[in-house]
C-alpha cells in the first residue's frame, strides 16, 4: 500500500482502539483500520474511517455494549 503522507510503498492496515469524549460522554471504538507507514512513521485514518467512526459515535444507543475498565491516571 502507497503511504498518502510520503508516497512511498511498505503503509500497512492495523487495527487499533481510540477513545473519544471524556467523563460521562467516554467512548471507545475499537478495531479502526488505521494505515500506519514504516518509512515516515505517520498513522492516518482514510477518510472512509473517519465517516465509520463518526456515525459509530452518532448511534451510540445502538451499537455499544458496556464493559467496566480499570483506569489509571498520569502523575509526573
Amino acid at each position: 500500500m502507497i503511504c498518502k503522507i510520503c508516497n512511498k510503498e511498505g503503509a500497512r492496515i492495523r487495527q487499533i482502539s481510540r477513545s473519544y469524549g471524556e467523563g460521562d460522554e467516554l467512548m471507545v471504538v475499537e478495531h479502526i483500520p488505521a494505515v500506519f507507514c514504516p518509512n515516515c512513521g505517520e498513522s492516518y485514518f482514510t477518510a472512509a474511517t473517519m465517516e465509520q467512526i463518526d456515525l459509530a459515535l452518532s448511534e451510540k444507543g445502538r451499537r455499544t455494549t458496556s464493559r467496566r475498565v480499570p483506569v489509571v491516571a498520569f502523575v509526573e
